[in-house]
């Protein structure tokens, strides 16, 4: 595996915050962040694994969609599983969003 990612590349991406099947998608373009999940930053052409592993770089894709570091890994792997991350299951993510609107109290 390459230490780096370009415009161009493939990726495994989960759209829905991560609870979607992951796809095969091409990078059409790459910003760099100076915090972790910040929504806007510094257009590149090219990022190590590295920087997206720290969740600064936010990807343009070919889907159309824009995506976090933590929704993408390496073509043929999870990105939730690459990320260490917990995939929640649709009730849990509905449940979530509803608390997050006041339409539902927390537990």
């Amino acid at each position: 595996m390459s230490k780096t990612i370009k415009v161009g590349d493939e990726v495994s991406w989960r759209g829905s915050f991560g609870n979607d099947e992951p796809k095969t998608v091409k990078v059409m373009s790459l910003e760099t962040t100076v915090y972790p999940r910040e929504k806007y930053g510094e257009d590149v052409n090219e990022v190590t694994w590295d920087l997206v592993k720290k969740n600064r770089v936010n990807f343009g894709l070919s889907s159309g969609n824009w995506a976090y570091s933590e929704q993408v890994a390496p073509v043929g792997q999870d990105p939730n599983r690459y990320h260490g991350l917990r995939q929640v299951s649709r009730n849990e993510f509905k449940d979530l969003f509803a608390i997050m609107n006041g339409t539902k109290q927390p537990y």
